[in-house]
């Protein structure tokens, strides 16, 4: 009988990190090599990336003693805000290694980010005015001036965009009313920037009467006569 000589794929690294990577520059690229330390070819049977943001492509084969170089690519648009590390799997034909794992690390920096998705004014009075104020970050190098807040106009809302003196940041300043109905309102603000993104700011507020009594109702059963 003669003795096995298997395959074994060992790769360079085990964790690939690609730091904060911009939202609006697109995908971008990493390579790790793999090397075949066995006797015997290592074949490729599967590559899976772990994430829907990563996509992994590499060699079918690698000879013995050789190595092979492995593509990772990187689309940030799909990262989510709280991702974790995704753990891609190589499965291959070997004994030794048939299952080798790479950890993938990234953070994406977004183009714009709000200080809050809702602008929730909760339970406003009728023929009332009310005013928030929401801030807005913009990372992506473009002309702010060209920063657009639609719709125009709104019979309950009125906004304006202005730059805080004492930092980097927007404030956006939402005044509602005044509400003429009671029960819920809502809207959507949008955001739209001169490099064709946008951003949505939902609005939310409760019209309620300027009298309220709690309980609505006062039940005292059966009482005596008198």
């Amino acid at each position: 009988n003669q003795r096995e000589l298997p395959g074994e794929l060992i790769l360079a690294q085990e964790k690939i990190d690609f730091g904060e990577i911009p939202e609006w520059e697109g995908s971008t690229t990493r390579f790790i090599t793999g090397r075949n330390t066995g006797k015997s070819p290592v074949i490729i049977d599967r590559i899976q990336a772990g994430c829907s943001y990563a996509k992994i492509e590499g060699p079918e084969v690698i000879p013995p003693g050789e190595e092979g170089k492995f593509e990772v690519v990187l689309n940030p648009e799909n990262l989510p805000s709280d991702a974790n590390p995704a753990t891609a799997v190589i499965f291959t034909n070997s004994r030794r290694t048939p299952q080798v794992y790479l950890t993938i690390v990234a953070a994406a920096k977004r183009f714009a980010t709000l200080s809050a998705t809702i602008c929730d004014f909760g339970e406003v009075e009728l023929n009332t005015v009310h005013e928030k104020k929401i801030k807005l970050w913009v990372n992506a190098p473009i002309n702010t001036k060209e920063i657009q807040l639609m719709p125009p106009s709104h019979s309950m809302l009125k906004w304006d965009l202005k730059p805080d003196p004492s930092s980097e940041c927007f404030f956006i300043t939402v005044k509602l009313g005044p509400l003429k109905d009671i029960g819920l309102f809502s809207s959507v603000l949008t955001i739209a920037f001169p490099n064709q993104r946008t951003l949505t700011l939902s609005i939310a507020a409760r019209g309620v009467r300027p009298v309220k009594v709690q309980p609505e109702t006062l039940f005292y059963g059966q009482v005596t006569y008198g």
